[in-house]
Protein backbone atom coordinates (compact mmCIF):
# COMPACT_ATOMS: atom_id res chain seq x y z
CA UNK A 1 0.00 0.00 0.00
CA UNK A 2 1.36 3.43 -0.96
CA UNK A 3 1.08 6.56 1.18
CA UNK A 4 -1.66 7.94 -1.08
CA UNK A 5 -3.90 4.88 -0.83
CA UNK A 6 -6.64 4.85 1.82
CA UNK A 7 -6.70 2.05 4.43
CA UNK A 8 -9.21 -0.78 4.04
CA UNK A 9 -12.61 -0.13 5.59
CA UNK A 10 -12.67 -3.31 7.69
CA UNK A 11 -10.28 -5.96 8.87
CA UNK A 12 -10.33 -9.56 7.74
CA UNK A 13 -9.78 -12.28 10.31
CA UNK A 14 -8.09 -14.37 11.49
CA UNK A 15 -5.88 -11.69 13.05
CA UNK A 16 -4.78 -11.18 16.64
CA UNK A 17 -7.20 -8.90 18.48
CA UNK A 18 -5.39 -6.22 20.46
CA UNK A 19 -6.84 -5.16 23.84
CA UNK A 20 -7.98 -1.52 23.89
CA UNK A 21 -9.77 -1.21 27.27
CA UNK A 22 -10.35 -3.19 30.45
CA UNK A 23 -11.94 -2.56 33.83
CA UNK A 24 -12.01 -4.82 36.86
CA UNK A 25 -10.36 -7.68 34.99
CA UNK A 26 -7.69 -9.78 36.72
CA UNK A 27 -4.23 -8.44 36.10
CA UNK A 28 -2.67 -10.02 33.03
CA UNK A 29 -5.88 -11.60 31.72
CA UNK A 30 -6.32 -8.94 29.03
CA UNK A 31 -3.22 -10.19 27.23
CA UNK A 32 -4.93 -13.44 26.25
CA UNK A 33 -4.75 -13.90 22.43
CA UNK A 34 -8.44 -13.73 21.59
CA UNK A 35 -8.04 -15.31 18.14
CA UNK A 36 -6.80 -18.56 19.72
CA UNK A 37 -8.41 -21.02 22.16
CA UNK A 38 -10.76 -20.68 23.94
CA UNK A 39 -12.34 -17.86 21.85
CA UNK A 40 -11.72 -19.22 18.36
CA UNK A 41 -15.16 -20.99 18.19
CA UNK A 42 -16.85 -17.75 19.23
CA UNK A 43 -15.16 -15.83 16.41
CA UNK A 44 -16.08 -18.59 13.97
CA UNK A 45 -19.86 -18.83 14.56
CA UNK A 46 -20.38 -15.20 15.78
CA UNK A 47 -22.64 -16.36 18.64
CA UNK A 48 -22.41 -14.87 22.17
CA UNK A 49 -21.54 -17.37 24.92
CA UNK A 50 -22.24 -17.32 28.65
CA UNK A 51 -20.19 -19.86 30.62
CA UNK A 52 -20.17 -21.04 34.23
CA UNK A 53 -16.46 -21.27 34.91
CA UNK A 54 -16.82 -23.76 37.78
CA UNK A 55 -19.27 -26.06 35.97
CA UNK A 56 -17.90 -25.96 32.43
CA UNK A 57 -14.20 -26.57 32.76
CA UNK A 58 -13.54 -28.42 29.52
CA UNK A 59 -11.90 -25.56 27.71
CA UNK A 60 -10.33 -24.12 30.87
CA UNK A 61 -8.63 -27.43 31.64
CA UNK A 62 -6.80 -27.00 28.33
CA UNK A 63 -5.74 -23.45 29.31
CA UNK A 64 -4.35 -23.71 32.87
CA UNK A 65 -2.79 -20.23 32.80
CA UNK A 66 -6.12 -18.54 32.10
CA UNK A 67 -7.85 -20.80 34.63
CA UNK A 68 -5.47 -19.67 37.38
CA UNK A 69 -5.98 -16.01 36.52
CA UNK A 70 -9.77 -16.26 36.61
CA UNK A 71 -9.88 -18.15 39.87
CA UNK A 72 -7.36 -15.80 41.46
CA UNK A 73 -9.71 -12.95 40.60
CA UNK A 74 -12.71 -14.80 42.02
CA UNK A 75 -14.55 -14.95 38.69
CA UNK A 76 -17.19 -17.65 38.36
CA UNK A 77 -18.99 -16.61 35.13
CA UNK A 78 -17.86 -15.44 31.71
CA UNK A 79 -19.86 -13.73 28.95
CA UNK A 80 -18.15 -13.31 25.58
CA UNK A 81 -19.75 -11.56 22.59
CA UNK A 82 -18.36 -10.58 19.19
CA UNK A 83 -18.49 -6.95 17.98
CA UNK A 84 -19.57 -7.28 14.34
CA UNK A 85 -20.44 -5.06 11.41
CA UNK A 86 -21.68 -6.36 8.06
CA UNK A 87 -20.41 -9.87 8.72
CA UNK A 88 -16.94 -8.81 9.82
CA UNK A 89 -15.64 -9.21 13.37
CA UNK A 90 -14.30 -5.87 14.59
CA UNK A 91 -13.62 -6.88 18.19
CA UNK A 92 -14.60 -8.98 21.18
CA UNK A 93 -16.33 -8.03 24.46
CA UNK A 94 -15.48 -10.15 27.52
CA UNK A 95 -17.39 -9.80 30.80
CA UNK A 96 -16.40 -11.60 34.01
CA UNK A 97 -18.61 -11.92 37.10
CA UNK A 98 -17.17 -12.64 40.54
CA UNK A 99 -18.85 -10.85 43.43
CA UNK A 100 -22.44 -11.41 42.24
CA UNK A 101 -23.27 -15.12 42.61
CA UNK A 102 -25.91 -15.23 39.84
CA UNK A 103 -24.78 -16.40 36.38
CA UNK A 104 -25.28 -14.33 33.24
CA UNK A 105 -28.92 -14.51 32.14
CA UNK A 106 -30.60 -14.31 28.72
CA UNK A 107 -31.47 -10.69 29.48
CA UNK A 108 -27.77 -10.00 30.07
CA UNK A 109 -26.93 -11.59 26.73
CA UNK A 110 -29.59 -9.52 24.92
CA UNK A 111 -28.30 -6.31 26.51
CA UNK A 112 -24.69 -7.14 25.60
CA UNK A 113 -25.74 -7.84 22.00
CA UNK A 114 -27.27 -4.34 21.80
CA UNK A 115 -24.12 -2.82 23.30
CA UNK A 116 -21.95 -4.69 20.80
CA UNK A 117 -24.17 -3.61 17.88
CA UNK A 118 -23.96 0.05 18.94
CA UNK A 119 -20.19 -0.22 19.44
CA UNK A 120 -19.82 -1.79 16.00
CA UNK A 121 -21.69 1.13 14.40
CA UNK A 122 -19.44 3.61 16.19
CA UNK A 123 -16.30 1.75 15.10
CA UNK A 124 -17.56 1.54 11.53
CA UNK A 125 -18.34 5.27 11.47
CA UNK A 126 -14.89 6.03 12.84
CA UNK A 127 -13.33 3.79 10.20
CA UNK A 128 -15.29 5.50 7.44
CA UNK A 129 -14.35 8.93 8.79
CA UNK A 130 -10.68 7.93 8.89
CA UNK A 131 -10.92 6.59 5.36
CA UNK A 132 -12.56 9.79 4.08
CA UNK A 133 -9.95 11.86 5.93
CA UNK A 134 -7.15 9.87 4.29
CA UNK A 135 -8.77 10.13 0.85
CA UNK A 136 -9.23 13.89 1.31
CA UNK A 137 -5.55 14.33 2.20
CA UNK A 138 -4.54 12.24 -0.82
CA UNK A 139 -6.71 14.43 -3.07
CA UNK A 140 -5.31 17.58 -1.48
CA UNK A 141 -1.71 16.40 -1.97
CA UNK A 142 -2.38 15.60 -5.62
CA UNK A 143 -3.87 19.06 -6.25
CA UNK A 144 -1.10 21.11 -4.62
CA UNK A 145 2.14 22.08 -6.39
CA UNK A 146 4.73 19.34 -6.21
CA UNK A 147 7.65 21.77 -6.28
CA UNK A 148 7.14 25.55 -6.12
CA UNK A 149 8.87 27.24 -9.07
CA UNK A 150 11.81 29.49 -8.37
CA UNK A 151 13.31 32.28 -10.42
CA UNK A 152 16.24 34.64 -10.38
CA UNK A 153 14.58 36.75 -7.67
CA UNK A 154 12.63 34.27 -5.56
CA UNK A 155 13.36 31.36 -3.20
CA UNK A 156 10.27 29.61 -1.83
CA UNK A 157 9.42 26.98 0.79
CA UNK A 158 6.01 25.83 2.03
CA UNK A 159 4.75 24.17 5.19
CA UNK A 160 1.46 22.42 5.88
CA UNK A 161 0.44 21.61 9.44
CA UNK A 162 -2.39 19.04 9.55
CA UNK A 163 -5.36 19.42 11.88
CA UNK A 164 -8.62 17.73 12.77
CA UNK A 165 -10.16 19.54 9.81
CA UNK A 166 -7.85 18.91 6.86
CA UNK A 167 -8.25 18.98 3.12
CA UNK A 168 -9.16 22.62 2.45
CA UNK A 169 -5.85 24.48 2.58
CA UNK A 170 -3.90 25.38 -0.53
CA UNK A 171 -1.06 27.52 -1.80
CA UNK A 172 0.13 28.42 -5.25
CA UNK A 173 3.12 30.08 -6.89
CA UNK A 174 2.37 31.42 -10.38
CA UNK A 175 4.96 32.86 -12.76
CA UNK A 176 3.57 36.01 -14.35
CA UNK A 177 4.67 38.20 -17.22
CA UNK A 178 7.44 40.72 -16.68
CA UNK A 179 9.38 38.44 -14.27
CA UNK A 180 6.63 38.91 -11.68
CA UNK A 181 5.30 36.10 -9.46
CA UNK A 182 1.84 35.56 -8.00
CA UNK A 183 1.69 34.08 -4.48
CA UNK A 184 -1.56 32.69 -3.10
CA UNK A 185 -2.55 31.02 0.17
CA UNK A 186 -6.15 30.03 0.84
CA UNK A 187 -8.38 27.90 3.01
CA UNK A 188 -11.77 26.27 2.46
CA UNK A 189 -13.46 25.73 5.81
CA UNK A 190 -14.39 22.13 6.53
CA UNK A 191 -12.88 18.72 5.94
CA UNK A 192 -13.38 15.65 3.82
CA UNK A 193 -13.43 14.83 0.14
CA UNK A 194 -15.87 17.57 -0.85
CA UNK A 195 -13.76 20.23 0.86
CA UNK A 196 -10.61 18.92 -0.85
CA UNK A 197 -12.23 18.93 -4.29
CA UNK A 198 -13.60 22.44 -3.71
CA UNK A 199 -10.10 23.56 -2.75
CA UNK A 200 -8.81 22.11 -6.02
CA UNK A 201 -11.48 23.94 -8.00
CA UNK A 202 -10.65 27.28 -6.36
CA UNK A 203 -6.91 26.82 -6.83
CA UNK A 204 -7.41 25.97 -10.51
CA UNK A 205 -9.73 28.96 -10.98
CA UNK A 206 -7.23 31.29 -9.30
CA UNK A 207 -4.41 29.98 -11.45
CA UNK A 208 -6.49 30.51 -14.60
CA UNK A 209 -7.37 34.06 -13.55
CA UNK A 210 -3.68 34.82 -12.93
CA UNK A 211 -2.93 34.18 -16.62
CA UNK A 212 -5.19 37.14 -17.47
CA UNK A 213 -2.71 39.56 -15.81
CA UNK A 214 -5.38 40.90 -13.46
CA UNK A 215 -4.58 43.17 -10.55
CA UNK A 216 -4.65 41.28 -7.21
CA UNK A 217 -7.88 42.91 -6.03
CA UNK A 218 -9.62 42.19 -9.33
CA UNK A 219 -8.34 38.61 -9.33
CA UNK A 220 -9.79 37.94 -5.87
CA UNK A 221 -13.06 39.64 -6.80
CA UNK A 222 -13.49 37.30 -9.75
CA UNK A 223 -12.43 34.30 -7.67
CA UNK A 224 -15.08 35.31 -5.13
CA UNK A 225 -17.74 35.24 -7.83
CA UNK A 226 -16.52 31.80 -8.88
CA UNK A 227 -16.80 30.66 -5.26
CA UNK A 228 -20.38 31.91 -5.07
CA UNK A 229 -21.21 29.97 -8.24
CA UNK A 230 -19.66 26.80 -6.79
CA UNK A 231 -21.69 27.29 -3.60
CA UNK A 232 -24.94 27.60 -5.55
CA UNK A 233 -24.15 24.55 -7.66
CA UNK A 234 -23.20 22.54 -4.60
CA UNK A 235 -26.35 23.62 -2.77
CA UNK A 236 -28.54 22.64 -5.72
CA UNK A 237 -26.89 19.21 -5.91
CA UNK A 238 -27.14 18.59 -2.15
CA UNK A 239 -30.56 20.23 -1.52
CA UNK A 240 -28.96 22.51 1.04
CA UNK A 241 -28.19 26.19 1.46
CA UNK A 242 -24.94 25.85 -0.43
CA UNK A 243 -23.02 27.93 2.10
CA UNK A 244 -19.30 27.82 1.33
CA UNK A 245 -16.74 29.59 3.49
CA UNK A 246 -13.31 30.26 2.03
CA UNK A 247 -10.59 32.87 2.33
CA UNK A 248 -7.53 33.77 0.30
CA UNK A 249 -4.55 36.12 0.44
CA UNK A 250 -2.92 36.98 -2.87
CA UNK A 251 0.36 38.84 -3.37
CA UNK A 252 2.15 39.85 -6.55
CA UNK A 253 5.93 40.29 -6.33
CA UNK A 254 7.69 42.50 -8.87
CA UNK A 255 11.49 42.08 -8.64
CA UNK A 256 12.17 44.93 -11.06
CA UNK A 257 10.52 47.58 -8.90
CA UNK A 258 11.05 45.62 -5.62
CA UNK A 259 7.39 46.08 -4.75
CA UNK A 260 4.67 43.70 -3.63
CA UNK A 261 0.95 44.25 -4.19
CA UNK A 262 -1.33 42.46 -1.72
CA UNK A 263 -5.08 41.85 -1.60
CA UNK A 264 -7.06 39.88 0.97
CA UNK A 265 -10.44 38.15 0.75
CA UNK A 266 -10.99 36.84 4.26
CA UNK A 267 -7.35 35.85 4.65
CA UNK A 268 -4.67 37.00 7.13
CA UNK A 269 -2.26 39.82 6.39
CA UNK A 270 1.14 39.20 4.82
CA UNK A 271 4.13 39.38 7.15
CA UNK A 272 7.41 41.02 6.12
CA UNK A 273 10.74 40.10 7.70
CA UNK A 274 13.32 42.73 6.76
CA UNK A 275 17.03 41.91 6.28
CA UNK A 276 17.81 43.34 9.75
CA UNK A 277 15.35 40.87 11.33
CA UNK A 278 12.53 43.28 12.13
CA UNK A 279 9.04 41.92 11.54
CA UNK A 280 6.33 44.11 9.98
CA UNK A 281 2.84 43.54 8.71
CA UNK A 282 1.87 44.73 5.23
CA UNK A 283 -1.32 46.41 6.37
CA UNK A 284 -4.01 45.63 3.83
CA UNK A 285 -7.76 46.30 4.10
CA UNK A 286 -9.62 43.00 4.42
CA UNK A 287 -12.16 42.33 1.72
CA UNK A 288 -15.16 40.02 2.18
CA UNK A 289 -14.40 36.29 2.18
CA UNK A 290 -14.59 34.36 -1.06
CA UNK A 291 -18.20 33.86 -2.07
CA UNK A 292 -19.30 36.80 0.09
CA UNK A 293 -20.88 40.10 -0.97
CA UNK A 294 -19.94 41.34 -4.42
CA UNK A 295 -17.79 44.22 -3.23
CA UNK A 296 -14.53 45.64 -4.60
CA UNK A 297 -11.50 44.11 -2.93
CA UNK A 298 -8.81 46.75 -2.28
CA UNK A 299 -5.11 46.12 -2.76
CA UNK A 300 -2.01 47.76 -1.32
CA UNK A 301 1.44 48.16 -2.91
CA UNK A 302 4.46 48.29 -0.61
CA UNK A 303 8.20 48.58 -1.18
CA UNK A 304 10.15 45.52 -0.03
CA UNK A 305 13.91 45.61 0.58
CA UNK A 306 15.85 42.89 -1.25
CA UNK A 307 16.71 39.80 0.85
CA UNK A 308 13.50 40.19 2.83
CA UNK A 309 11.02 37.43 3.59
CA UNK A 310 7.37 37.53 2.57
CA UNK A 311 5.26 35.16 4.66
CA UNK A 312 1.71 34.21 3.69
CA UNK A 313 -0.34 31.90 5.89
CA UNK A 314 -3.87 30.74 6.63
CA UNK A 315 -5.85 31.70 9.70
CA UNK A 316 -5.36 28.29 11.36
CA UNK A 317 -1.70 28.94 12.18
CA UNK A 318 -2.56 30.22 15.69
CA UNK A 319 -5.81 30.72 17.59
CA UNK A 320 -5.05 34.43 18.03
CA UNK A 321 -3.75 36.24 14.90
CA UNK A 322 -1.87 38.66 17.17
CA UNK A 323 0.37 35.76 18.26
CA UNK A 324 1.75 35.11 14.77
CA UNK A 325 4.55 37.74 14.81
CA UNK A 326 5.75 36.44 18.20
CA UNK A 327 5.72 32.88 16.92
CA UNK A 328 7.71 33.96 13.89
CA UNK A 329 10.18 35.81 16.13
CA UNK A 330 10.82 32.65 18.18
CA UNK A 331 11.37 30.61 15.01
CA UNK A 332 13.80 33.18 13.62
CA UNK A 333 15.75 33.32 16.89
CA UNK A 334 16.34 29.58 16.70
CA UNK A 335 18.06 29.87 13.32
CA UNK A 336 21.85 30.31 13.08
CA UNK A 337 22.97 33.86 12.32
CA UNK A 338 24.56 33.17 8.94
CA UNK A 339 23.72 36.38 7.13
CA UNK A 340 20.50 35.19 5.50
CA UNK A 341 17.40 33.16 6.34
CA UNK A 342 16.81 29.95 4.44
CA UNK A 343 13.02 29.63 3.86
CA UNK A 344 13.19 25.85 4.29
CA UNK A 345 15.02 26.14 7.60
CA UNK A 346 12.42 28.64 8.84
CA UNK A 347 9.62 26.26 7.88
CA UNK A 348 11.37 23.49 9.82
CA UNK A 349 11.59 25.66 12.94
CA UNK A 350 7.93 26.67 12.66
CA UNK A 351 7.02 23.00 12.34
CA UNK A 352 9.00 22.12 15.48
CA UNK A 353 7.27 24.88 17.43
CA UNK A 354 3.76 24.00 16.30
CA UNK A 355 3.46 20.26 15.71
CA UNK A 356 3.53 19.44 19.43
CA UNK A 357 0.20 21.26 19.91
CA UNK A 358 -2.98 19.74 18.41
CA UNK A 359 -4.97 22.10 16.19
CA UNK A 360 -8.58 22.14 15.08
CA UNK A 361 -7.88 23.23 11.50
CA UNK A 362 -4.87 22.73 9.31
CA UNK A 363 -2.49 25.59 8.57
CA UNK A 364 -0.65 26.46 5.37
CA UNK A 365 2.47 28.64 5.35
CA UNK A 366 4.37 30.02 2.36
CA UNK A 367 7.80 31.60 2.97
CA UNK A 368 9.39 33.56 0.12
CA UNK A 369 12.82 35.18 0.16
CA UNK A 370 12.87 37.96 -2.42
CA UNK A 371 15.80 39.58 -4.17
CA UNK A 372 16.12 42.31 -6.76
CA UNK A 373 16.22 41.29 -10.38
CA UNK A 374 19.70 41.62 -11.95
CA UNK A 375 19.81 44.99 -13.68
CA UNK A 376 22.22 43.74 -16.32
CA UNK A 377 19.45 41.45 -17.57
CA UNK A 378 16.97 44.26 -18.21
CA UNK A 379 17.04 46.70 -21.14
CA UNK A 380 14.62 49.57 -21.82
CA UNK A 381 14.21 51.93 -24.76
CA UNK A 382 11.85 54.85 -25.36
CA UNK A 383 10.48 54.24 -28.85
CA UNK A 384 10.19 57.13 -31.31
CA UNK A 385 6.69 58.08 -32.38
CA UNK A 386 6.76 57.31 -36.08
CA UNK A 387 7.83 54.82 -38.74
CA UNK A 388 11.31 54.42 -37.21
CA UNK A 389 9.94 52.78 -34.03
CA UNK A 390 10.22 49.24 -35.38
CA UNK A 391 13.76 49.84 -36.65
CA UNK A 392 14.90 51.18 -33.26
CA UNK A 393 13.25 48.27 -31.47
CA UNK A 394 14.99 45.70 -33.70
CA UNK A 395 18.40 47.32 -33.18
CA UNK A 396 17.97 47.37 -29.40
CA UNK A 397 16.81 43.77 -29.40
CA UNK A 398 19.71 42.54 -31.51
CA UNK A 399 22.29 44.35 -29.39
CA UNK A 400 21.17 43.10 -26.00
CA UNK A 401 20.35 39.56 -27.09
CA UNK A 402 23.90 39.25 -28.39
CA UNK A 403 25.26 40.60 -25.10
CA UNK A 404 23.21 38.00 -23.21
CA UNK A 405 24.61 35.22 -25.36
CA UNK A 406 21.31 34.11 -26.87
CA UNK A 407 21.35 32.04 -30.03
CA UNK A 408 20.58 33.12 -33.56
CA UNK A 409 17.10 31.53 -33.56
CA UNK A 410 15.98 33.48 -30.49
CA UNK A 411 17.51 36.70 -31.86
CA UNK A 412 15.68 36.26 -35.17
CA UNK A 413 12.35 35.51 -33.47
CA UNK A 414 12.87 38.37 -31.03
CA UNK A 415 13.39 40.91 -33.83
CA UNK A 416 10.21 39.79 -35.58
CA UNK A 417 8.22 40.07 -32.36
CA UNK A 418 9.51 43.55 -31.42
CA UNK A 419 8.83 44.76 -34.96
CA UNK A 420 5.19 43.70 -34.70
CA UNK A 421 4.73 45.09 -31.19
CA UNK A 422 6.38 48.42 -32.05
CA UNK A 423 4.32 48.75 -35.25
CA UNK A 424 1.09 48.06 -33.32
CA UNK A 425 2.01 50.68 -30.69
CA UNK A 426 2.55 53.32 -33.40
CA UNK A 427 -0.54 52.47 -35.47
CA UNK A 428 -3.09 51.60 -32.77
CA UNK A 429 -1.66 52.88 -29.47
CA UNK A 430 -0.98 56.26 -27.92
CA UNK A 431 2.47 57.73 -27.32
CA UNK A 432 4.78 57.57 -25.55
CA UNK A 433 5.76 53.94 -26.20
CA UNK A 434 8.49 51.98 -24.46
CA UNK A 435 10.33 48.74 -25.15
CA UNK A 436 11.57 46.53 -22.31
CA UNK A 437 13.58 43.32 -22.62
CA UNK A 438 13.95 40.92 -19.66
CA UNK A 439 16.16 37.84 -19.67
CA UNK A 440 15.50 35.32 -16.91
CA UNK A 441 14.62 31.70 -17.60
CA UNK A 442 13.02 33.00 -20.78
CA UNK A 443 13.32 36.11 -22.92
CA UNK A 444 10.46 38.54 -22.27
CA UNK A 445 9.66 41.26 -24.80
CA UNK A 446 7.32 44.07 -23.71
CA UNK A 447 6.05 47.15 -25.50
CA UNK A 448 3.99 49.61 -23.45
CA UNK A 449 1.95 52.63 -24.50
CA UNK A 450 -0.75 54.82 -22.95
CA UNK A 451 -3.59 53.54 -25.13
CA UNK A 452 -6.35 51.31 -23.83
CA UNK A 453 -7.11 49.18 -26.88
CA UNK A 454 -5.82 45.63 -26.59
CA UNK A 455 -4.76 43.85 -29.80
CA UNK A 456 -6.77 40.83 -30.94
CA UNK A 457 -5.49 37.73 -32.64
CA UNK A 458 -7.03 37.49 -36.14
CA UNK A 459 -6.93 34.93 -38.88
CA UNK A 460 -6.43 36.92 -42.06
CA UNK A 461 -8.05 35.83 -45.32
CA UNK A 462 -6.00 35.24 -48.49
CA UNK A 463 -6.80 38.67 -49.91
CA UNK A 464 -6.09 40.62 -46.71
CA UNK A 465 -2.95 42.74 -46.68
CA UNK A 466 -2.69 42.84 -42.88
CA UNK A 467 -3.96 41.06 -39.80
CA UNK A 468 -1.25 38.40 -39.63
CA UNK A 469 1.13 40.11 -37.21
CA UNK A 470 -0.18 38.71 -33.92
CA UNK A 471 -0.73 35.34 -35.51
CA UNK A 472 2.97 35.25 -36.36
CA UNK A 473 3.80 36.34 -32.80
CA UNK A 474 1.66 33.51 -31.41
CA UNK A 475 3.66 31.04 -33.49
CA UNK A 476 7.08 32.41 -32.55
CA UNK A 477 6.45 32.99 -28.82
CA UNK A 478 5.79 30.36 -26.18
CA UNK A 479 3.40 32.73 -24.37
CA UNK A 480 1.99 36.17 -25.07
CA UNK A 481 -0.69 38.49 -23.75
CA UNK A 482 -1.76 41.96 -22.69
CA UNK A 483 -1.91 43.52 -19.25
CA UNK A 484 -3.26 46.87 -18.14
CA UNK A 485 -1.13 49.04 -15.87
CA UNK A 486 -2.23 50.77 -12.66
CA UNK A 487 -1.40 54.23 -13.97
CA UNK A 488 -3.24 53.65 -17.25
CA UNK A 489 -2.17 52.26 -20.59
CA UNK A 490 -1.30 48.72 -21.51
CA UNK A 491 1.66 46.42 -22.09
CA UNK A 492 1.82 43.79 -24.82
CA UNK A 493 4.27 41.05 -23.90
CA UNK A 494 5.65 37.82 -25.29
CA UNK A 495 7.95 35.17 -23.82
CA UNK A 496 10.38 33.00 -25.78
CA UNK A 497 11.85 30.08 -23.86
CA UNK A 498 15.56 29.37 -24.05
CA UNK A 499 16.61 25.89 -25.23
CA UNK A 500 17.64 25.08 -21.65
CA UNK A 501 14.17 25.82 -20.33
CA UNK A 502 12.53 23.81 -23.09
CA UNK A 503 14.76 20.84 -22.28
CA UNK A 504 13.92 21.24 -18.59
CA UNK A 505 10.21 21.26 -19.36
CA UNK A 506 10.45 18.16 -21.52
CA UNK A 507 12.45 16.37 -18.83
CA UNK A 508 9.88 17.30 -16.19
CA UNK A 509 7.00 15.94 -18.25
Amino acid sequence: MTDDEPPPLTRHHPEPLCPIASSGAPEGSHVWPADQRPFAPLLADHTPRATDIEADTRWLDAEPALKRLLRAAGAHALLAAPIMREGTVLGLLLLYRGETPAPFSHEDIALVEKVCAHTARCLDHASRFHREHTVALAIQNSLLPRQPPTGAALDIADLRLPGDESGGGWFDVMPLSGARTGLAVGQVTGFGVRTATTMGELRTAGRSLATLDLQPGELLARLSRTTATLARDRGAAQQEAGHLRAGCTYAEWDPLSCEVTVARAGGPEVLLVRPDGTIDTITTPEGPPLGGPAEPIPSVTAAVPPESLLILHTSGLTEDPAEVPGLLRRALDRLPDSGGVDPRALCDELSDLLTSHPRATEAQVLVCRVTAFPRERVATLALPDGPHAAEAARACCEQHLREWGLGEDIRFNGQLIVSEFAGNAVRHGSPPARLRLIFDQALTIEVSDTGGNAPLLRHAQEGDEGGRGLFIVSQLADRWGTRYENGGGKTIWAEVDTPEKRDEGEGGS
